[in-house]
């Protein structure tokens, strides 16, 4: 085996090391961790519970990626740095943040009363069953096999309205 192989397996085996330390330790500590769904081979699509998980992770997600975009628009930081930058990165990157903590709008509402209803309604959300695919189901609405199709004009269809608050209350 070649010298870069072996490399690259120790490099690969420490890294899922750590990545176990870590969330035994995380575990231990009673917190919970989650990572995106993956589809397995011949399956079309996720399970509510799935569904909902995903959604959930990438709402916390977002702010994690927000901040990092807004690190991102600093030309500096959008691109490789040469090594010899190596050493004063953190330097660069804490004077960054501050300044975007100190002049730019904060990414999350600051107010942890409203963030743990917002977290309390999350996770009641995450575990609801979903009550339009069991009533497709139970109508065997899936299990269509004909179906006749007619031009239609949108201007005689009643569709709902849906407000962005309204959105905001449903989704988990």
């Amino acid at each position: 085996m070649s010298r870069l192989k072996v490399g690259c397996r120790k490099m690969m085996l420490s890294l899922l090391t750590v990545a176990f330390v870590t969330q035994l330790i995380l575990f231990r500590k009673g917190i919970q961790t989650e990572m995106q769904s993956f589809l397995n081979k011949g399956q079309s699509q996720f399970t509510t519970e799935e569904n909902n998980t995903s959604r959930l992770i990438t709402k916390i997600r977002w702010v994690v990626e927000s901040a990092n975009g807004r690190i991102k628009t600093w030309i500096f930081f959008n691109h490789v740095m040469p090594n010899s930058q190596i050493p004063y990165i953190g330097e660069y990157l804490r004077i960054v943040c501050s300044i975007c903590n100190k002049y730019f709008k904060p990414l999350s509402s600051g107010d942890p009363q409203e963030d743990q209803l917002l977290r309390c309604k999350m996770i009641y959300l995450l575990k609801q069953n979903n009550h339009l695919k069991e009533k497709i189901e139970s109508e065997n609405h899936d299990r269509i096999i004909f179906s006749s199709w007619c031009k239609i004009d949108a201007a005689s269809v009643d569709f709902p309205s849906i407000t962005e608050e309204d959105l905001k209350k449903t989704s988990p």
